[in-house]
């Protein structure tokens, strides 16, 4: 006859054996979701960054067309002047990335698995970084405004 504390600890083995295959399983699921769905990620990147190029580009002219010196203080325009940079840094390297994934139109799954495995990640922050350069450069527009 086995000794209880055997069967517990072969009991506790299962139990955690459970838990790591429940933990597999929903990591597989998540990267099958995020593979069917690259396609659709990818395009609403894109769609995005065409937005906010068209809108940096108005905000860029109506600034430009003002008489700088008189109307804003010229450390409020270095603080524009940077955050437009760095807003156009970000969607030019995002625009990198899309373009280097622009091949997964083609719908083929080698293609996609590859946009989630190697890219995915580091879009992911690079659209996190727009994120915060569209709200400094919000931020600041809204100080001129007042």
């Amino acid at each position: 006859m086995a000794d209880p504390m055997s069967i517990i600890g072969g009991i506790a083995s299962c139990v955690q054996l459970l838990g790591l295959l429940i933990d597999s399983t929903k990591g597989v699921a998540r990267f099958c979701n995020q593979i069917c769905d690259a396609l659709q990620e990818l395009e609403r990147i894109k769609y995005k960054l065409e937005l906010l190029q068209k809108t940096l580009q108005r905000v860029e002219e109506d600034l430009g067309s003002v008489d700088d010196h008189i109307v804003l203080p010229q450390e409020l325009w270095q603080l524009v002047g940077f955050a437009v940079r760095s807003l156009e840094e970000d969607i030019q390297e995002l625009y990198g990335v899309c373009s280097k994934t622009r091949t997964i139109k083609g719908h083929a799954l080698f293609l996609r698995i590859k946009y989630v495995l190697l890219h995915r990640d580091s879009t992911m922050r690079m659209l996190d970084r727009l994120g915060r350069s569209e709200n400094t450069l919000t931020c600041i527009l809204e100080l001129i405004n007042l």
